[in-house]
C-alpha cells in the first residue's frame, strides 16, 4: 500500500522535497561519518 496515496498531491510534493532535502544532507553527513 502506496501512503502517498492518501496525501493529497500539494502535500506530496512537499513531502518528496523534504525526503530528497533529507537524502541531500544524509550524504553530504556521511562523508564525514563513515556508516
Amino acid at each position: 500500500m502506496n501512503l502517498f496515496e492518501k496525501i493529497p498531491n500539494q502535500e506530496q510534493h512537499v513531502g518528496l522535497k523534504l525526503v530528497s532535502e533529507l537524502q541531500k544532507c544524509l550524504t553530504k553527513f556521511s562523508k564525514y561519518v563513515p556508516f
